[in-house]
């Protein structure tokens, strides 16, 4: 199935997947669900009955941070996509979206909660699902976990924070810790779509293209000494802009812009903010060495940015995470370098964690490079790698979102399965129920089997936990 993905797209217009159905064909609940994860972004009103009617529709799916934004109309170049992207989710509600939200959503979060980052009510680990009932009927459509927190959106565009309150990250005027998800006050009404957790700060973007930022001094981009405890809209030359994505490191963070543009600040002693130098930047920079740029994602100390004619990594290089192999002979890289010449194919989802990512190729299959030493890579031994290798274990599978956490990695198909693999020695590979000679790492995908199929719409993973959307068991046959 990965490799007859590749086919069925029709043109080859790079970080765009195609799809077509013809009038009057329903879609299976599974694809249901694959549109569920695809298009929490695309939130506005709904005003579409002449393209309903219309005799063919062309779905395309862009990649936004780990998300596909969607859009119904005629083929359209990359680069009318991009600069469409903002109106045309302003424009169109999306109506499956609209249909799963109201068989109702379901979150789940297992592994470390010292810091009551599951947001169960209390600080023991888990090591298999359970739900967040404090967040019950909020009809949840996007979660993020990070380091020892964790935040979701709701359908009307609430942001709700648990976990770590350290430098006010949690967004509750205050650095206190919360084992219970809790509503940003300050962010009521501003109908917040996108929600990025890095080690010390949070940053969200609002329907408007707005983007929002708090948490540590250094990582919060308003060039100030003191921490930021409430979110507040980024100033300067970035302010000017609509943001349609955001990621952050453990502290620093990146932007791209309706424009196509990127801006990157907060720590850059390893090359991660791509300026060619290895400095902090208190606010927003462009980096200008980079256009055309669709989406960005964050790593510990190292930025990958996918670019309309491929990949560009920078940062630091301890382990291969950048993904240029070992023949440059650097341990940072202070500029972005393409990944051209690497053997990976056109990508159309990536995630970054600590020392690792993972990226789905156009090609269908999933690739991961870096850090394997805990076995996230999934190549089925605990071995690095400088360049992009794909992961057989996920080969049979049409996998549509992959995520990366401190030391563990996941994966959800079309058709609702959720894999996990990597460090699980405190649960965040859900698998606990499971009877395995050992628990603590996982070398190769596993399925986790306590989520039914045709569940799972959208995976986060924070430095040792994780979070998983579903649609409300308890309505999955109806």
């Amino acid at each position: 199935m990965p490799r007859a993905l590749g086919t069925r797209l029709g043109q080859r217009l790079r970080q765009v997947t195609i799809y077509s159905r013809k009038p009057n064909t329903n879609w299976k609940t599974t694809d249901t669900s694959y549109r569920l994860l695809t298009n929490i972004s695309s939130w506005g009103t709904s005003n579409s009955t002449s393209q309903r009617d219309s005799s063919h529709k062309t779905f395309k799916f862009l990649l936004v941070s780990g998300c596909f934004a969607f859009f119904t109309g005629s083929a359209l170049c990359l680069e009318q996509l991009k600069s469409s992207w903002i109106q045309l989710q302003e424009e169109k509600r999306n109506d499956i979206l609209k249909a799963a939200v109201e068989n109702g959503t379901l979150l789940t979060t297992f592994g470390l909660n010292l810091i009551g980052q599951l947001g169960q009510g209390h600080e023991r680990p888990a090591d298999r699902p359970y739900p967040v009932e404090a967040l019950a009927g909020k009809q949840i459509v996007y979660v993020a976990a990070g380091d020892s927190c964790t935040a979701a959106i709701s359908r009307q565009g609430d942001l709700y924070t648990w976990g770590s309150g350290e430098y006010g990250k949690l967004g509750h005027s205050d650095d206190s810790n919360e084992n219970l998800p809790r509503l940003v006050e300050s962010l009521k009404g501003k109908n917040i779509v996108k929600v990025s957790v890095g080690g010390n700060h949070m940053s969200a973007i609002d329907k408007d293209g707005n983007l929002y930022c708090w948490g540590r001094a250094a990582c919060a981009g308003f060039g100030g000494l003191e921490h930021v405890y409430t979110p507040t809209l980024i100033q300067g030359d970035l302010s000017r802009e609509k943001v349609i994505s955001v990621s952050c490191g453990r502290s620093h963070t990146a932007a791209v812009t309706e424009s196509g543009q990127v801006w990157t600040w907060g720590y850059g002693y390893e090359g991660e903010l791509g300026h060619g130098e290895k400095s902090s930047q208190l606010q927003p920079k462009r980096v200008e060495s980079l256009n055309k740029v669709v989406d960005v994602a964050c790593g510990r100390d190292f930025t990958i940015f996918v670019c309309e004619d491929g990949l560009y990594s920078c940062g630091a290089d301890d382990y291969g995470q950048l993904g240029l192999g070992r023949s440059h002979g650097e341990r940072f890289v202070q500029t972005p370098r393409s990944l051209s010449g690497t053997g990976l194919s056109e990508i159309v989802a990536i995630s970054a964690g600590d020392y690792h990512v993972c990226a789905i190729g156009r090609d269908g299959l999933v690739y991961t490079w870096g850090l394997g030493r805990e076995g996230q890579l999934g190549h089925g031994e605990k071995a690095d790698c400088s360049l992009a290798k794909p992961v057989d274990g996920l080969r049979n599978f049409e996998v549509i979102q992959v995520a990366c956490g401190g030391g563990h990695t996941a994966a959800v198909t079309r058709d609702g399965v959720l894999y996990t693999w990597g460090r699980g020695r405190d649960g965040q590979l859900g698998r606990g129920g499971e009877l395995e000679s050992i628990a603590s790492y996982r070398t190769s995908p596993v399925q986790v089997t306590s989520l039914p199929a045709g569940t799972v719409l959208q995976v986060s993973l924070g430095s040792d936990h994780s979070a998983v959307l579903c649609r409300d068991m308890k309505n999955k046959n109806s």
